[in-house]
Order: structure tokens, then sequence, then C-alpha cells
């Protein structure tokens, strides 16, 4: 039986596609409803409005009424959005929105992220191996010579060893993320995680009847274009310096886009391109992992 091609893929195809053919309105379509299964609505609807400009003097009566219905209906949101923000329900406390930090702002917890992918892509690529309980301590400290066991001369042989140590990259952000505060609660159906660092990304609440998840920081819905322009342009800055390491770039990104991503969840539609697009972007630090000599 043949697999159905992953989503990513799915929606890079198209957008090549829109890429290539930028005046064929079907190819405009597609994306756009490639779109709305990502819950992007603003975008789906702006995709199909540029498709039925391109139609023009031709009009699809049928096309044009799912286009206002879409339209109606991101109105819609948009107004109980307003409401909410004017009025939010009992128990629920609208905090200001926190700007995001430049890079270097998290110096304690980008270290321990560059020890720790040291250790692995090291190993990985077979510079040295080390003694069984000293990575905790590396991680923490750094490097010191008797964690060293021996200098390896050839590959690491056994796939499970590089399973392994793929799995620990993969705990690698848990690392990145120590200081700051990662809670969870479950509402009796699914369980909600939320991220809070106080000071930083919020501001220090005292109470004694309120628990964490009933205290909700987010951005309006209609600054959301503005925050993720900012996010994109500092991360875009530290791609463009050339002397700073990737290694420090990763949990930075990181560590902004998890903040960004929770605490606008209230408004997720608009989020769903930019989380694919930050996923791609995170690939380029895994091509990255020889440059140990400038982490180290």
């Amino acid at each position: 039986m043949e697999k159905s091609p992953e989503p990513q893929l799915y929606l890079e195809q198209i957008e090549n596609l829109n890429a290539c053919h930028p005046d064929w309105p079907f190819a405009l379509v597609r994306l756009g409803k490639a779109y709305l299964l990502l819950e992007d609505l603003h975008g789906a609807l702006e995709t199909f409005e540029k498709a039925s400009s391109l139609l023009s003097p031709v009009k699809d009566e049928i096309f044009a009424q799912y286009v206002n219905g879409l339209r109606a209906f991101i109105t819609d949101l948009e107004a109980e959005e307003d409401a909410e923000w004017a009025e939010p329900s009992d128990g629920v406390i609208i905090s200001p929105w926190a700007p995001l930090k430049d890079i270097g702002q998290y110096k304690f917890s980008d270290a321990r992220y560059i020890r720790l992918l040291c250790i692995e892509t090291n190993e990985i690529e077979n510079v040295f191996a080390l003694s069984g309980e000293s990575l905790p301590r590396l991680v923490n400290t750094g490097f010191y010579a008797g964690a060293i066991d021996g200098v390896k001369a050839e590959g690491i042989q056994e796939p499970q060893k590089i399973i392994s140590i793929l799995g620990d990259l993969q705990e690698k952000h848990k690392i990145a993320m120590k200081s700051s505060r990662i809670g969870s609660y479950y509402d009796g159906e699914n369980t909600i995680f939320y991220l809070t660092h106080p000071g930083v990304y919020r501001k220090r609440l005292i109470t004694t009847s309120l628990t964490p998840e009933d205290v909700v920081q987010y951005t309006h819905q209609s600054k959301v274009p503005s925050e993720m322009n900012l996010f994109m342009g500092m991360m875009r800055k530290c791609f463009e310096e050339k002397h700073i390491s990737p290694f420090v770039v990763a949990p930075w990104t990181h560590a902004a886009f998890a903040r960004w991503r929770f605490e606008c969840h209230y408004w997720p539609g608009l989020l769903r391109r930019e989380g694919c697009l930050i996923k791609a972007m995170s690939a380029k630090f895994g091509a990255w992992s020889s440059l140990l000599t400038d982490a180290s």
C-alpha cells in the first residue's frame, strides 16, 4: 500500500507550483486549500482573493460565494476575539504582551546547549569517546581531560549507538529551556503545556486563588503579523552575523519561537505556515554540525 506524502512535502510541492505559475488561478486555489488544512484562514482568504482577481472579468458564482463565506467567517472570529479581549472570561487575566528578547540574553542556557551539541556531534563524527557518567557534568560545567576515554579512529558501526545519540539530540531543547518554566495541566481530555519565564516572558504574578494556566498573556490578533515580522527580522539578523555560532542561534530560535507559539495559542491560525518555516530553518543547524571548533 502506497503511503500518503508528508504534509510538509505536499505544501512545498504546491508552493513550488505557485512560484512557477503565479498567474494560474488553479495553482492559487490549491495553495489556498493547503493553507486551510494548516488552519491558516487569513492566508487562504488572501490566496483565494488573488485567484478571483485573476479570473476577472469571468466570475465563478459558486467560488465567489465560498470566498465571501470564508471572509464573513473570519470577520466573526475577529469580532469574537475583540469581545474576549474587552471582556475576558471569568478567572482569566490578560497581561500585557512582553517584547521578544534579543539573542545573547540567555547566556547560561546557551552555554549548556553548546556543550551538549559539541559532545553529541563529536561522538557522531567520531572525534572522541566519553566515559559513561561524564555527560551530565560536561553539559553543566564543560569539558575536562578525565572525561575523554579515547580518540576514535573509525566510524560508529553500531546503529543503536547512532539512534541513541540522535535521541539525545532530540532532547536538547529541554536543556536549552531549563531556565524557563514549562508546566502542564490536564483539562480532562488533553495535557496542555504552558511556558513562563518570570521577569522576561511574563510579569510576576502573586496570587492565592489562581493556578498558572488561568493566567493568559497573548497579543491581540491584529498585532500578530507585526510580532511575527519582528521575530523573523531578529532571526534573519542572527543568520547574517557570521561570527555567531549556529549552536548559539539554535537555542535562541527555539526559546523565542516556543514562547511565541505558546502565548499566541489563542489565535493559532496565523501561526501554521510560520511553524513549518521555522521547522525547515531548524534543519540548517544539522548541516552546520561540522562547525565544532567555533562552538567549543
